[in-house]
């Protein structure tokens, strides 16, 4: 009888041992997991549920910042919405050319590990006003899609399917935005003079919170192509 009860406890505390370094094995393959570089398809579905849905915005008026309405002056006004009936085409056709291209097995973008603590940063500053939307999508839009892009622009093939260049350039220094670019210039002077001159505008004084998006075309030089101009504005 205490034979029996001795090779049961035996087999309990065997079993026991056993779950404990099963147990330990997972911990150290889910760590691992998280400290390992990502895919082009993680990356992307762990950037948003890490990083950029961690978005929040400061709900305390005391807190936000007041500015005056968006000056509208000289700016694209669309004058009717239509759906983009061709929209899932098009992104389908994009994607599917992108896989034809792009080894999407290789690991080679940032980890979970990091992008996680990322995320948890990002929550700890509310959108309260232009700098912290600025931070925000400095850190979960631009810095990834930059990141995508370098990556992409190595494969000769990608870069030649999508006329990557050298990669894309987001600028948001006033002076960034108005030395040199034609675009800019052409697209910030008016057509039609202002009727009142007082109100001409200097551009070499366009607002820190304008931002330009360009490709690089050349790794030698500062020549680029102006994608598109946008501005941050926080959510309230």
């Amino acid at each position: 009888m205490d034979g029996s009860l001795r090779i049961e406890e035996l087999a309990r505390l065997l079993r026991e041992a056993e779950q404990r370094a099963k147990e330990k094995r997972q911990r150290a393959r889910a760590s691992e997991e998280q400290a390992r570089l990502t895919t082009l398809d993680k990356y992307i579905a762990v950037c948003y549920t890490s990083v950029f849905s961690r978005f929040a915005i400061e709900t305390d008026p005391k807190l936000t910042s007041r500015d005056s309405i968006t000056n509208t002056r000289d700016k694209w006004c669309p004058k009717n919405l239509k759906p983009w009936a061709d929209f899932l085409d098009q992104q389908k056709f994009i994607f599917g050319t992108l896989y034809d291209t792009f080894p999407t097995e290789i690991r080679v973008f940032e980890n979970r590990k990091f992008l996680a603590s990322l995320g948890n940063r990002i929550s700890q500053r509310p959108i309260a006003d232009e700098k912290t939307l600025e931070y925000f999508l400095h850190n979960s839009v631009e810095d990834p899609v930059r990141a995508i892009i370098q990556q992409l622009k190595q494969v000769e093939e990608v870069s030649r399917a999508f006329q990557i260049g050298d990669g894309v350039v987001f600028e948001n220094h006033p002076h960034a935005l108005s030395d040199v670019p034609e675009e800019v210039v052409d697209r910030e002077t008016p057509l039609i003079p202002p009727r009142t001159p007082d109100h001409r505008r200097d551009l070499k004084q366009l607002r820190p919170d304008q931002i330009c998006v360009y490709r690089s075309d050349n790794t030698l030089s500062f020549r680029r192509t102006m994608i598109y101009v946008s501005e941050y504005k926080p959510p309230h």
